[in-house]
């Protein structure tokens, strides 16, 4: 049996008795739960959202961070599918 430190037992038990779990740069870009999936999603969303309040006076540059949006939604919508 392996022996833990009080300290990281109490950790732990906060950090996974909270429905919380950690997560790395690899669940990040390459995730496997729904949870981590809705978070990217979210991240382009808000990050579209502020780039195009940041170029919101020049057209071509919110065409152009709309379209880019656009297409790294798309490619999420194709890694769903496959």
């Amino acid at each position: 049996m392996r022996r833990i430190s009080p300290g990281r037992a109490a950790r732990e038990s906060f950090v996974h008795g909270a429905g919380l779990s950690r997560v790395s740069v690899r669940d990040l870009l390459l995730p496997s739960t729904d949870r981590t999936v809705a978070v990217q999603w979210l991240v382009v969303v808000v990050i579209t959202v502020v780039l195009v309040i940041a170029v919101r006076r020049e057209r071509a540059l919110v065409l152009l961070v709309l379209g880019m949006s656009s297409c790294v939604i798309g490619f999420f919508g194709l890694r769903m599918i496959h």
